[in-house]
């Protein structure tokens, strides 16, 4: 036989997705915004390697850039966000 505790989570996700079906669409819609917002974290990375084996004015620019880098990323995919959920309703 099957776990029970395996079937919970499906059976709790299934019951929601059948009583919220707009929450579950917004949800999609989300990650498909945000997903491509996503590479915009590569260059902040990029930073971070390249703060790696220089001097220390190099790693202080470097480790600033790669917070701006990320922040800016950040804030974008958190305003992609918002603005699906604010048309969304």
């Amino acid at each position: 036989g099957m776990n029970r505790a395996l079937l919970l989570p499906v059976t709790l996700a299934t019951i929601l997705r059948r009583l919220l079906p707009s929450f579950w669409g917004r949800r999609k819609m989300v990650a498909k915004v945000t997903g491509r917002s996503n590479a915009l974290f590569i260059p902040s990375f990029i930073m971070l390697w390249r703060a790696l084996g220089d001097g220390a004015v190099d790693l202080i620019l470097a480790l600033c850039a790669a917070f701006l880098f990320g922040l800016s990323a950040w804030l974008l995919k958190e305003g992609m966000r918002a603005e699906v959920e604010f048309r969304s309703d």
